[in-house]
């Protein structure tokens, strides 16, 4: 008897699956895209700092090239030492040269966010000044990046409703619910590359290049949406 019931209901669920399908390609609908596109200026901008006692060849020590690096970053408003600066790597090196001029030279690398190109700017001139060159841009990005992606699909589907609207129209007709969604991409883009409109060293007068000019993020979202047909 048991088996008998099992059977039934086996069957009962793929007569239910049949009638389901049926029923979806039974109503009339139009099926379009939506696509959305936003562009946003970061403020999470990651600079790389080495610190290498190399650079120096060994005349001036890692130990005093870090009190002379936090001292400039003081100075430059806007940037917190205790959160926005942290220590990613430390590495020594052994050269062997002759005998009795053996040298060990220390480097640390560190990563500091800022919030402007400005502030990259003003920090890449100041760490100049103190002998420090070796900077280099990690990466971009924008602290509410997550809501901006959200805003994006929202704005995807929205495009891809008014479309759907506007094709039903032109034929007397109109949409009703959305029986079918697919988010198919969203693409973020965002080039790591500095530009500066003007030479980031320090001029005579001392002055800091103030115009820094990032590319912006990119977000762009598409959506495949069914609509009802009525």
């Amino acid at each position: 008897m048991k088996k008998v019931v099992i059977i039934s209901v086996c069957i009962l669920s793929s007569m239910m699956v049949v009638f389901a399908q049926k029923n979806f390609l039974d109503v009339g609908y139009v099926e379009v895209s939506g696509t959305a596109k936003m562009e946003v200026v970061p403020d999470r901008i990651c600079l790389r700092i080495v610190i290498n006692e190399t650079d120096s060849k060994g005349k001036i020590a890692v130990h005093n090239q870090e009190q002379d690096m936090i001292s400039a970053l003081k100075t430059i408003q806007g940037i917190n030492i205790t959160e926005d600066l942290t220590m990613k790597d430390l590495e020594s090196k052994f050269k062997y040269r002759k005998v009795l001029d053996n040298q060990i030279f220390l480097s640390k690398e560190y990563e500091l966010v800022v919030k402007s190109g400005k502030t990259a700017s003003e920090v890449i001139t100041k760490l100049e000044k103190t002998g420090i060159s070796n900077i280099s841009l990690l990466k971009i990005d924008h602290s509410q990046i997550e809501q901006f992606r959200r805003t994006v699909l929202e704005n995807a589907i929205k495009e891809a409703k008014a479309k759907a609207s506007s094709l039903a129209e032109s034929i007397g007709q109109s949409i009703g619910k959305a029986i079918h969604i697919n988010e198919r991409q969203v693409y973020m883009a965002n080039r790591s590359e500095l530009y500066l409109s003007k030479s980031a060293s320090y001029e005579a007068a001392g002055e800091y290049a103030s115009d820094v000019e990032f590319s912006k993020i990119k977000i762009e979202a598409t959506v495949d949406v069914k609509f009802e047909l009525k």
